[in-house]
């Protein structure tokens, strides 16, 4: 009998043959259906045990003529073929894991034990098995396994030995050579079914002979702890070469798959094969598809698509920034999906350049963490105002800023950030307002050295707001390598410029406060700038600015109830 049974992210299945020697062909095929705690790897209950008995179709009677008369010249050559198929159903088992972020902990193994009471053999193993319908299909008919034109081509000779043998190896003969040894064979099988996101399968004969299939799973993995880990099968000519390869580049670690060639050279080392040629020339082709084919699912499924880079983004930003190919990065990038100024639908690199308005030479876009925070932004209120009919891409994503930064340009189309002025805005042939000499004085000499302080040319409702040579990198470098900076450390890098809007009343109001409480007007100073800061997106931690909060809280509720009194 051949039974499997299955834990919740993998397959067990034992061969119980009798050891009886029979030409009956005739399988039974009993149904095992487990609940849900059966899934898990502390039990396993069967709640409908039914069988039905199936003949044989004649082609597969046909075989088992030829298994019993010509294929074999020793009968214990089963044992090879059952073990075999052992093997590969482990493999399947390796390749489900891979799709799924729920892991067994049940061992790869194979085990085999004998039973002289009862005549039987127990071939036992945790890899994957089949379903009911699966079953029915497959053991019964030979249809889907290729070798009906083998067993026609035998004609009515199975003596022919030439002949015979070439049917090893071209399909799954391993099941039916129990029937050398075996009266019965009864299977039992549990199957889990795998549940990718997208499927690609993906066969060529140039420039490399590739027959492929990859997975994209429906959870994500974690982003950070699969960093190093191989995803990808890797078999020539029917032997694994590496069972974690690493043909793909890292960015695609959230890739599960297959891939066999035949051109890879069988003398492949297993410890370092992405080294040679042909793997990576086989890794260059089978990225170009992958990446290809998720540019078809973009267009084909733009909903299902959405919810992809929903998950996955982060994956596809890490691919544009350390992809070295300027081409290559570009068909990444496309793959990217902004929220825009537009409307509430997402959209990516091309549907942004497909609908530019007439004139436009540039790509825009504002960094913020939400899209509210976006819209209300100072800086897109002043380039709403200059360019009011263009579109501008809201970059949510914490690596955003970096993305954008690196790619720097798409279809020949400048990137450009909305809060860079001297590169976007063309700034208004007016020059500064030096009216406001004596206040901009006094807010230069209560701050921070670093900082300088000019009147604004643009138009915005804010007090303030913060420019410093590329705003994108700043921000980049204030959340990695200057992280554990102190605050003037920082400071000395960013350079911030405090572009002041001097027909907001706080500046009527701190002039006029100063010369009857000198501190509060000193902590309004410290508010605007803190504030422009925050805008910016140049204060990581908001728990910063707090104290000059409470400070000036206190300080207006003294000033105001001496006042009253």
């Amino acid at each position: 009998m051949f039974c499997r049974r299955f834990s919740a992210r993998s397959f067990q299945r034992a061969i119980f043959i009798n050891s009886a020697v029979s030409k009956s062909f005739t399988v039974s095929l009993s149904r095992c259906l487990f609940n849900s705690a059966a899934l898990s790897n502390k039990s396993e209950t069967v709640v409908d045990n039914q069988s039905s008995k199936y003949h044989f179709v004649a082609e597969t009677r046909r075989l088992l003529d030829i298994l019993s008369t010509s294929l074999y010249s020793e009968k214990d050559v089963f044992i090879r073929e059952l073990l075999a198929n052992c093997s590969d159903a482990l493999e399947r088992r390796r390749l489900d894991n891979l799709t799924s972020a729920e892991q067994s902990e049940k061992p790869f193994e194979i085990q085999v034990t004998t039973d002289d009471v009862n005549g039987t053999i127990t071939i036992y193993d945790t890899g994957v098995g089949m379903s009911y319908d699966d079953l029915k299909q497959n053991l019964g008919t030979i249809a889907r396994s290729g070798s009906r034109d083998v067993v026609q081509k035998l004609g009515g000779d199975v003596s022919d030995t030439s002949k015979a043998n070439s049917i090893i190896g071209q399909f799954g003969v391993g099941f039916y050579s129990a029937f050398l040894v075996a009266s019965k064979v009864q299977v039992f099988s549990r199957v889990h079914n795998r549940k990718p996101r997208f499927t690609l399968v993906y066969k060529a004969e140039a420039p490399l002979d590739i027959k492929s299939v990859f997975y994209v799973p429906s959870e994500k993995p974690a982003w950070f702890t699969t960093r190093e880990l191989g995803q990808i099968s890797l078999y020539c000519r029917r032997i694994l070469i590496q069972s974690e390869s690493k043909i793909l580049p890292p960015w695609m670690r959230f890739i599960r798959g297959v891939v066999s060639s035949d051109d890879l050279p069988l003398s492949l080392s297993r410890e370092n094969p992405q080294k040679t040629d042909v793997v990576a020339k086989l890794g260059n082709v089978v990225v170009a598809k992958i990446i290809s084919y998720l540019q078809k699912r973009a267009e084909k499924q733009p909903n299902e698509f959405e919810t992809f880079v929903k998950d996955y983004g982060m994956f596809i930003s890490e691919g544009v920034v350390t992809t070295e190919d300027a081409a290559q990065r570009e068909k990444i990038a496309s793959l990217l999906r902004f929220d825009t100024s537009r409307d509430s639908n997402k959209v990516g690199l091309d549907g942004y350049a497909d609908r530019m308005v007439a004139g436009q030479r540039s790509i825009y876009y504002l960094a913020a963490p939400s899209y509210e925070l976006a819209e209300s932004s100072p800086y897109f209120e002043a380039f709403k105002q200059k360019h009011p009919e263009t579109e501008v891409l809201f970059a949510h994503n914490q690596y955003d800023d970096l993305v954008m930064h690196q790619l720097s340009s798409y279809r020949g189309y400048k990137i450009l950030n909305i809060e860079n002025e001297a590169d976007t805005l063309n700034k208004d042939s007016k020059t500064e307002d030096t009216s406001f000499s004596e206040i901009q004085k006094f807010l230069k000499d209560n701050l921070p050295a670093e900082v300088d302080v000019h009147s604004s040319t643009r138009n915005f409702s804010a007090p303030a707001v913060i420019t410093s040579g590329d705003m994108s990198l700043a921000r980049h470098l204030l959340r990695t390598s200057l992280r554990e900076q102190s605050f003037s450390e920082k400071l000395k890098f960013v350079r911030p410029v405090l572009e002041c809007n001097y027909s907001h009343p706080v500046f009527d109001a701190i002039n006029k406060v100063r010369s009857h409480n000198e501190d509060l007007a000193k902590l309004l100073v410290k508010e605007i700038f803190d504030s422009a800061m925050m805008s910016a997106g140049l204060v990581e931690d908001p728990r910063l600015v707090v104290s000059n909060i409470n400070s000036l809280l206190e300080t207006v509720s003294k000033f105001i109830n001496e006042k009253i009194e």
